[in-house]
């Protein structure tokens, strides 16, 4: 030990260079941890959790001015029927999310019931209420995905929206290319 005190020392000599400790070293070393660890700062208070319904926020998009804006810019039947395929296919997968959301849910209330099983109460029958409700609802997806393969159901009205907006958007074009032809200015 003289060795190594005399190595680490600054004169070489055998004095004892250790600082004399106030407090018990448990106080300093959960004082460091509190620092450490500690949040001071309060939970939010606004904390909002989002459930967006897509196919809503999909529905509620004007399918009149992107059809206007699609007739003005393209005008041909073939930019027409490649615009509604693209409604019908975005239709169609947000009603596969919703599916497979809805597929995901009930697997988890099937967990819940089976860890209350035993629980005095109705709680497991209002489990199987929830996820009968749940069962008809993605049948009710299912059956609408079908109906929007040929255009109708509640894709419908949109459909109808974009192919009016885009023959508007069409007629506008064709109205203003024969007013410059007639002009001269754009010959």
């Amino acid at each position: 030990m003289n060795f190594i005190s005399k190595l680490f020392s600054k004169n070489g000599s055998h004095e004892s260079t250790e600082q004399v400790l106030t407090a018990p070293a448990s106080d300093i070393r959960n004082e460091e941890l509190r620092e450490v660890f500690a949040d001071n700062n309060p939970p939010a208070d606004n904390y909002e959790i989002k459930n967006e319904n897509y196919l809503r926020i999909f529905m509620e998009q004007n399918f009149y001015q992107k059809g206007y804006n699609n007739g003005y810019e393209f005008h041909s039947a073939q930019s027409l029927e490649n615009g509604i395929a693209v409604i019908r296919s975005e239709y169609q997968q947000l009603l596969s999310i919703r599916i497979d959301d809805m597929n995901s849910e009930i697997y988890t209330l099937e967990l819940n019931k089976m860890q209350v099983d035993g629980m005095p109460g109705n709680i497991q029958d209002q489990f199987e209420l929830r996820i009968n409700a749940i069962r008809e609802s993605i049948k009710n997806c299912k059956e609408e995905y079908e109906k929007s393969s040929n255009n109708s159901g509640n894709i419908e009205f949109s459909i109808g929206k974009y192919k009016e907006g885009y023959l508007n958007g069409q007629q506008q074009y064709f109205n203003e290319s024969a007013f410059a032809g007639s002009t001269g200015l754009f010959n």
